[in-house]
């Protein structure tokens, strides 16, 4: 008889783990269905901020293997975009699922379920936060939302809130757009994981890239510009 696994969430662990499950087992054996609330399935989230400063010209250079190819190829695996789960009945052996599009919802059922959904990032609770042009910067459609109005908007300005490696990384590629990014910190030293001895001498080496860093400051609210520019 054939099992079926459901895996919810479809990025770096869940393809390894659906991958490893059909080379153990053939389609006769084990149905996989996979489902994405997202629209892109196994691409470079750590290349997201590169394709938005233009160093990666194609948002589909990040992607290492799309929903179809994973249909193909002997994978046999049924990756499905678009479709958000809600609920989880363990009784029921099922999951509640949403199609995005459409809005519609069924049950799907499972016999092995793997949940892998990753992090959601922290968004502090400041005054503003829901306003227009505040952006969060986890997924590629968030990426492709974002460059998206650096080409049409062309803003002056943005602020980074946030001073790690994406932080710094997206402040970098926001001027590459001409945009003044300063990054705002919080009270100890950008990038923990950088070495004392080279981490004293990074404002200096930032000002040549045209924007200026808050280190030590906190933001204590947001409110868009006047002029509704953009800020992020």
């Amino acid at each position: 008889m054939t099992q079926r696994l459901v895996v919810i969430g479809w990025d770096a662990a869940e393809m390894s783990a659906a991958s490893a499950a059909r080379r153990q087992q053939g389609r006769d054996e084990l149905e996989i269905v996979a489902f994405e609330r997202g629209n892109y399935t196994s691409y470079s989230a750590c290349g997201i901020p590169y394709f938005i400063g233009k160093d990666v010209a194609e948002a589909s250079e990040l992607i290492a293997r799309t929903p179809q190819q994973f249909r193909d190829n002997h994978n046999n695996i049924d990756a499905r975009t678009g479709h958000e789960a809600l609920e989880i009945d363990l009784h029921r052996r099922a999951v509640l699922v949403r199609e995005q599009v459409t809005g519609r919802e069924t049950w799907e059922g499972f016999d092995q379920l793997m949940l892998a959904t990753g992090a959601v990032p922290f968004r502090p609770p400041l005054p503003g936060i829901d306003a227009r042009g505040i952006h969060g910067m986890q997924t590629l459609d968030e990426g492709l939302a974002l460059r998206a109005v650096l080409e049409q908007e062309r803003p002056a300005r943005a602020v980074v809130v946030g001073a790690g490696y994406i932080g710094l990384e997206l402040a970098e590629a926001l001027c590459a757009w001409g945009c003044r990014s300063p990054s705002s910190g919080v009270p100890r030293p950008r990038c923990p994981h950088w070495t004392r001895t080279w981490a004293p001498s990074s404002p200096q080496r930032w000002r040549g890239t045209g924007w200026r860093s808050g280190w030590r400051r906190r933001s204590p609210g947001l409110r868009p510009m006047a002029d509704r520019s953009p800020r992020w």
